[in-house]
């Protein structure tokens, strides 16, 4: 189960039956195929630009294309730029996986006679309280040492679903623990460099745990800048849609 199927699954209003955000929704996709990919270990951040580190498949569809289409490009591209090129179809494939995955049932009907729209009705309410349960740790403060969970707390963050999930002053401090986690600690160029030419190396048992340790910095890096990244445009996506921008791709046809 990747990071976007449960931000995604997330976002389902079980209630109302529709996504409870839209505009930035596409964006934290993007960003959190990112992040499957840095905590893969298949992509590193060197500055701003996503460097692939292995392009051999990774067993999942969707991370694969994105995975593809990093490797690409005629250089490493930009995160931002990267994210901000949603690719099409998106939100629509991963809404079929939540619904292969029984998760979600699709179903159609009648609105205001000549259109349709889909229900996205949630199968699985267990599950979807067990995403809100760890997102709910790290705006807490319970989990930050979780990468997994800070990055589905960031995630929703650059989705939107903050103040969704916790309205009003009273949560306050949990929105900012969430805006929070979308922040890392800055790695130099230098190890970045260096832990990108680690799948080349030979480590013996004396460098292991500095490899090591490097390569957790190059992917806790990775993993924020996807996260900055979906944020930032997002951001840039709520501005341009007041000037009669934006993407679609809802659940109204």
């Amino acid at each position: 189960m990747t990071l976007a199927a449960d931000l995604l699954l997330l976002a389902i209003d079980p209630q109302r039956r529709q996504l409870r955000v839209s505009e930035r929704l596409d964006y934290a996709l993007m960003g959190a195929d990112l992040v499957e990919l840095a905590l893969a270990r298949r992509v590193v951040m060197e500055g701003d630009r996503v460097l692939v580190l292995d392009a051999r498949p990774t067993g999942d569809r969707l991370l694969d294309e994105a995975l593809a289409s990093i490797a690409a490009k005629d250089r490493p591209p930009r995160a931002r730029a990267w994210v901000q090129a949603v690719r099409k179809g998106l939100r629509s494939d991963y809404l079929g996986v939540l619904t292969e995955q029984r998760a979600i049932r699709r179903t159609p009907r009648p609105f205001l006679r000549f259109f349709t729209v889909t229900d996205l009705v949630v199968l699985e309410p267990g599950r979807q309280a067990g995403i809100k349960a760890r997102i709910d740790a790290v705006a807490s403060g319970a989990a930050m040492d979780d990468p997994r969970g800070r990055a589905l707390a960031g995630l929703a963050h650059a989705a939107g679903l903050s103040t969704v999930l916790y309205p009003g002053t009273a949560n306050r401090a949990l929105r900012k623990r969430l805006q929070q986690a979308t922040r890392g600690e800055r790695v130099g160029a230098d190890v970045l460099r260096a832990t990108a030419a680690i799948s080349d190396l030979a480590v013996d048992a004396t460098t292991r745990a500095v490899t090591d340790s490097a390569m957790r910095a190059a992917t806790d890096a990775a993993v924020h800048a996807a996260m900055s990244a979906a944020v930032d445009a997002a951001h840039s996506a709520g501005h341009s849609s007041h000037s009669g921008g934006g993407h679609g791709g809802g659940g109204h046809h």
